[in-house]
């Protein structure tokens, strides 16, 4: 949750730089919107080995299953922060022209990515969730996906850290609630 409110702050800052830009503050932006999406990479990460220890994966997959996600975590990290050099994804240009290459940013590629990955780990641990728990981890996934989808599709950023948030409140509420309607 604290990753998902760093990004949260770092996308607010990134959008308020980015509206009053100035060659003075390229670099601010780079950093808030670095901040903004590599937290929120790194929040699926936590998700994922969450859900690894809730369905207690054997040991001959866990090591790899950890290698995979943080290795490509790692790799995507890299990707968004070298972007303004290697000039794939996002940059500013000299004139401070704002230059987006849709196919080329990373993000959107390791929300799916993470989401598939997800979806597919729920699937083959599903005998160790509740029947209920699982439909509900899944749709709120699938909920999650579809904004993402939307403001895809609109051009926006608006709903990125709401849709990290759905599944994490989630998982946590449905495993780790507190009852106040026990009867002693």
């Amino acid at each position: 949750i604290i990753l998902t409110l760093l990004a949260a702050e770092a996308s607010i800052a990134y959008h308020t730089l980015i509206n009053r830009m100035t060659s003075g503050n390229v670099w601010s932006i780079y950093l808030c919107r670095d901040i903004y999406y590599i937290n929120l990479i790194w929040v699926y990460v936590c998700y994922f080995l969450y859900i690894r220890n809730l369905v207690r994966m054997r040991k001959s997959f866990t090591k790899v299953f950890r290698v995979t996600i943080i290795g490509t975590a790692i790799f995507a990290s890299l990707w968004i922060v070298l972007t303004p050099v290697t000039k794939l994804g996002f940059y500013i240009d000299e004139n401070l022209v704002v230059h987006q290459n849709y196919y080329t940013d990373i993000f959107r590629y390791m929300y799916t990515y993470y989401s598939v990955s997800m979806l597919l780990l729920l699937f083959a641990y599903r005998k160790k969730f509740i029947g209920k728990m699982l439909i509900c981890i899944r749709n709120v996934m699938f909920l999650a996906f579809a904004l993402m989808i939307i403001q895809d599709q609109l051009m926006q950023t608006t709903y990125v850290s709401v849709s990290f948030v759905f599944p994490i409140l989630a998982v946590l509420f449905l495993y780790h609630h507190n009852s106040y309607d026990d009867k002693h």
